[in-house]
């Protein structure tokens, strides 16, 4: 058995992994992921030792300046997720931009329809 196929079996059903089963779920206390992602981004240099991570750590950082003021908590969730799992490719990041967007637009045509 190889080292990653038992890193797999412990820990499938984490974080690490992304993953989250439903009895899981109903274990775990709720989180505040706004809280967690603030404090985590805090202290780069000690929570991001790989230059990868904190190139990706100065993304989100971007990311929250631009967009914190309309970002929901489902999407901080998101945002943790991607700093604690990582995204070296950006997709994560780039879904999440979008969805910003495509939310912030509908509510602001919904807001243009309302008042006419």
């Amino acid at each position: 058995m190889s080292i990653l196929s038992i890193l797999a079996a412990l820990y499938w059903d984490s974080e690490m992994f992304r993953h989250s089963s439903r009895t899981r779920r109903e274990l775990e206390t709720p989180r505040d992921y706004k809280a967690e992602v603030f404090n985590s981004l805090k202290t780069p240099k000690k929570n991001f030792v790989t230059q990868g991570s904190l190139m990706n750590a100065q993304r989100i950082v971007q990311l929250l300046i631009k967009y914190g003021p309309i970002i929901d908590p489902k999407e901080y969730k998101a945002i943790y997720d991607c700093l604690v799992g990582g995204d070296p490719k950006k997709r994560t990041l780039r879904s999440l931009i979008t969805n910003i967007n495509v939310r912030y637009v509908k509510a602001n045509r919904e807001k243009k329809h309302d008042k006419k």
